[in-house]
C-alpha cells in the first residue's frame, strides 16, 4: 500500500511540474507576442560570462534573423553608427559600475542595411549580496516615430519658406493643453522667428499680435473663430494689422477650428497674411475703371 502510495505522489508532482513547465511556456508565448505587437524587446547581458541574451522582440526591433544568434559586444558596437558607439560604451560601463539604471538611443545597422533608431532603458541584476551581475532591461524601436517627426520638421520647414514668400504667420492655440505656437514672417517689422531668438515665447508672440490687432480687428476675429467652431468650415475676413512703429497693413486672416475652444477643449488655427498689395492693385484697377468710365460718359 506505502508503494501504491508513493507512485500516487510521484505521478502528482510530475504532473504538477508539467503544469508549471506548460504554464511557463503559455506565459512566454503571450509575453513573446506583446513584445512582437508593440516593436519591443528584452535583452540580458550577464558579465562572468559575457553573456548576452535576447527575446524574439529585440532581435525583430533591431532588425537581426534569430537564426545568425546574438551578436558578440564587438559585433554589436560595429552596427552602431560610428557617432553612437563612445555613448553606448560609456553608458554601460557607469551603469556596471554604479549599479544605476540607465537609458540612451542609438542607430543600429539591420540585416537590410539599414538603420533602426532604437531606445534602451536598462538596471543591473544584482545577486543575494548586491553585487552586479548582469544588466537587463527593454530595447524600443523608435524607427517610425523618428523618421515622422523628422518627415514633420522637413514639412515645416517648407512650411516656413511659403509662409515668408507669401508674408504670413500662424498662429496654432491649443485651448485643452494651453500651449501655442507661432511661426512664419509676416514682414521685417514681424519676423517670429526673430523676436523668438531674441527670447520672445509663444505667449509673448500672442500678446503682441493681438495687441497689433487694436479692437477692431480683434472682434472680427473672434467672430471668425465663432462662426469656424459653429459651422466647422474654415472662415476668413479681411482686417488691419498695426506694427509696433505704428505702420498699419492691410490683412486677410483664415481661421481653422477643431473641437470646442469655447469649452476650453480643441485648438485654433488663425493664419494672417498680408494682402496690402492685392488691395491697393484693386484699388487702382477700380480707380482706373471709374475714370474710363467717367470719360465715356
Amino acid at each position: 500500500q506505502n508503494g501504491f502510495l508513493s507512485e500516487v505522489k510521484l505521478a502528482n508532482e510530475v504532473k504538477s511540474s508539467l503544469s508549471h513547465v506548460e504554464k511557463f511556456e503559455i506565459e512566454k508565448f503571450q509575453r513573446e507576442k506583446l513584445e512582437l505587437a508593440a516593436g519591443v524587446g528584452l535583452y540580458n547581458w550577464y558579465y562572468e560570462d559575457n553573456l548576452h541574451c535576447w527575446s524574439k522582440g529585440t532581435f525583430l526591433a533591431l532588425g537581426r534573423e534569430e537564426s545568425r544568434g546574438v551578436p558578440t559586444r564587438e559585433e554589436f558596437l560595429d552596427l552602431l553608427k560610428p557617432e553612437d558607439r563612445d555613448d553606448y560604451t560609456e553608458c554601460t560601463r557607469h551603469a556596471r559600475k554604479t549599479k544605476t539604471p540607465f537609458s540612451i538611443e542609438f542607430s543600429i545597422k539591420g540585416d537590410d542595411g539599414n538603420y533602426r533608431h532604437i531606445f534602451l532603458h536598462g538596471d543591473s541584476i544584482l545577486d543575494d549580496k548586491g553585487d552586479a551581475i548582469g544588466l537587463s532591461g527593454i530595447i524600443v524601436d523608435q524607427t517610425i516615430m523618428k523618421t515622422s517627426l523628422e518627415n514633420a520638421n522637413k514639412a515645416r520647414q517648407v512650411l516656413q519658406l511659403a509662409l515668408e514668400s507669401a508674408k504670413a504667420v500662424v498662429i496654432e492655440k491649443d485651448y485643452k493643453n494651453g500651449t501655442i505656437e507661432t511661426f512664419g514672417n509676416i514682414s521685417s517689422q514681424l519676423s517670429l522667428d526673430k523676436y523668438a531668438e531674441n527670447g520672445y515665447t509663444s505667449h509673448m508672440l500672442q500678446e503682441m499680435i493681438i495687441k497689433g490687432l487694436g479692437e477692431e480687428s480683434q472682434q472680427i476675429i473672434d467672430e471668425l473663430i465663432d462662426n469656424a467652431e459653429a459651422t466647422g468650415e474654415i472662415q476668413s475676413a479681411l482686417h488691419k494689422y498695426t506694427f509696433v512703429n505704428g505702420d498699419v497693413i492691410d490683412a486677410k486672416t483664415n481661421v481653422y477650428v477643431e473641437g470646442k475652444p469655447s469649452e476650453f477643449n480643441g485648438r485654433v488655427i488663425a493664419v494672417t497674411t498680408d494682402v496690402s498689395e492685392d488691395i491697393k492693385r484693386q484699388r487702382q484697377l477700380m480707380t482706373a475703371l471709374v475714370k474710363e468710365t467717367g470719360a465715356k460718359s
